[in-house]
């Protein structure tokens, strides 16, 4: 009688005779069957490290036994793989009918070495420097991380409306691959300044020009320039021009320049000092000329001209000086 399944259980073998007369004998041998080996799995990877966007399936493995061909292989894994990073232990076990069990183990080792890729990073530029763009939104994408974080840092280099403004844009992910992205905007200023104040061109008496005017300057990026003055004076005497010129240059170098004509000019006569008084005079006695000096409001240069009409005839008559 054979009990034994799949490598286990008992053989019971009886032997038996009877003689002619009846007298029966009979003998029993127990045979306990036992299996000590354990099976085989077949089929198992070697450990390996592997692209954490290239993970391998399980390998299809199975088992043979020295005894048992009904046996089935389970299969379980641990994965501790955050963002791309750490290790799956992958596990295949069997048992045997009668209760021999063998297990084997790969380890997969995970690693990202593929850096992310910043989205929307904008080219460098050039701008003006009363419009410079905000920093845009720069967002990331990883093979295997999906919780990277993008840091923005700018390091400002513009002084009164020139220079460079340098963003950056950088991120590492779990398993440390770095990446960074570089914008840099050259800011510019194109637009002059505008000079507030210059009067407009007049004409003025020659002892009463006016001091020149407080002339400032705005700047649509510099808040720092300051306005020159220069003059030239082209009056003579009471008459001529002044020629008045306000100048102002922002930090980029663009200049202004505003010019007020003043036109000079004298309609005040001269003042005749020592014209003597109308006279009667006897004809032997006839007073020599005055000296006749002028003064002026501008021009300290003049000289008197004398001229005399003599109509006096034989002692009687009229001198005109």
């Amino acid at each position: 009688v054979n009990a034994v399944v799949n490598g286990c259980g008992t053989i019971t073998r009886t032997w038996s005779t009877t003689d002619y007369c009846g007298n029966a004998v009979a003998a029993t041998q127990v045979l306990t069957v036992i299996d000590t080996v354990a099976p085989v799995l077949v089929g198992i990877p070697a450990d390996t490290t592997v692209a954490c966007d290239a993970i391998p399936a399980p390998a299809i493995v199975t088992a043979t036994d020295n005894c048992d061909s009904t046996m089935i292989v389970t299969f379980s894994q641990i994965v501790s793989v955050t963002n791309g990073c750490d290790s799956i232990i992958r596990t295949w076990t069997t048992t045997d009918y009668c209760g021999n069990t063998v297990s084997a183990t790969q380890i997969l080792s995970v690693i990202d070495t593929v850096p992310p890729v910043l989205i929307g990073v904008p080219a460098d530029t050039t701008v003006p420097c009363d419009n410079i763009p905000l920093p845009p939104i720069v967002t990331v994408t990883d093979n295997c991380d999906t919780t990277m974080v993008v840091v923005f840092s700018e390091v400002n280099a513009v002084v009164n409306g020139c220079g460079t403004i340098t963003r950056t844009w950088s991120t590492t992910d779990f398993c440390g691959n770095p990446v960074t992205a570089t914008q840099v905007l050259t800011v510019i200023d194109t637009v002059a300044p505008v000079l507030v104040g210059v009067p407009a061109d007049a004409t003025v008496p020659c002892d009463n020009i006016p001091v020149p005017a407080v002339v400032t300057a705005t700047d649509n990026c510099d808040s720092t320039i300051i306005v020159l003055f220069s003059e030239v004076n082209n009056v003579t005497l009471g008459c001529g021009t002044i020629t008045r010129t306000w100048t102002t240059t922002d930090y980029c170098g663009n200049s202004v320049t505003a010019t007020q004509i003043l036109t000079v000019i004298d309609t005040v006569a001269p003042v005749l000092v020592g014209v003597p008084a109308d006279a009667t005079v006897p004809c032997d006695n006839i007073p020599v000329p005055a000296v006749v000096t002028a003064t002026d409001n501008c021009d300290s240069t003049m000289i008197v001209s004398f001229s005399e009409v003599n109509a006096v005839v034989n002692g009687c008559g009229t001198i005109t000086r």
